[in-house]
């Protein structure tokens, strides 16, 4: 998971698309976790639980001056490479104003089916 994260950091044209200055941050909403790999993550520390109980995947975008959209954009691109390479659903999620993923969300991916645990995972088993 790094290791592609970093390889698309590395690439400085990648979305190089012009983006309108908005001040955010941006996570991958994981939105079922029963996979083992996201479990796995959960354990490494890569996934935050939000107070509304969404699984986000932190990748760091909180490190790197880009405008929110780009944010956006790049966080929906890992959770395509998650569904291709591990059939995880998920989407983007994204504050706008702020860094932390507690303050009320701009965008967030809609579910495509209701998850038997989602929103039901506010006190983590860890």
């Amino acid at each position: 998971m790094n290791d592609y994260v970093n390889e698309l950091y590395s690439k400085k044209d990648f979305l190089n698309d012009s983006y309108a200055m908005e001040f955010g941050n941006a996570w991958v909403w994981i939105h079922d976790n029963q996979s083992q790999v996201v479990r796995a993550l959960l354990q490494a520390g890569m996934i935050k639980v939000n107070k509304e109980g969404r699984y986000l995947l932190d990748v760091n975008l909180a490190s790197v001056d880009w405008p929110l959209r780009r944010k956006e954009a790049f966080a929906s691109h890992i959770a395509g490479w998650l569904k291709h390479r591990f059939d995880i659903e998920a989407g983007r999620y994204s504050v706008q104003g702020k860094d932390h993923y507690d303050a009320i969300p701009s965008y967030e991916t809609p579910l495509k089916d209701q998850h038997p645990f989602y929103n039901h995972t506010v006190n983590v088993d860890w």
